[in-house]
């Protein structure tokens, strides 16, 4: 079994490695707005290293960013893409207590 912070090179959506994207963003160190990302790409998180997690920036659109060339999200940016054919579900789920679930 993979350790936590194994999982910080991967996309925890899409299982894709850092050399493969743009940018592996953390989670938000903001409960509410941990919350929320958790909300737009049907997470179901009970444990508590959430902030080791990453999501890559094919999850994020254009406007989300303040500066795409160093790949800086906005204070504010929410994920919202969530590619329908590819939903990864991390070796660390388990020990984690993470959910990826899917809605409608």
């Amino acid at each position: 079994m993979a350790s936590p912070r194994s999982s910080t090179t991967l996309c925890l959506i899409c299982g894709l490695e850092k050399h493969e994207v743009g940018k592996l963003h953390c989670f938000p160190s903001v409960l509410e707005r941990s919350r929320l990302w958790q909300e737009k790409m049907n997470i179901v998180f009970t444990g508590h290293i959430l902030r080791h997690l990453r999501i890559c920036s094919n999850h994020f659109t254009e406007d989300q960013y303040l500066n795409r060339i160093n790949w800086r999200l906005r204070q504010d940016a929410v994920p919202t893409l969530q590619p329908a054919n590819q939903i990864h579900k991390p070796e660390t789920s388990t020990s984690c207590n993470l959910h990826v679930v899917r809605f409608g």
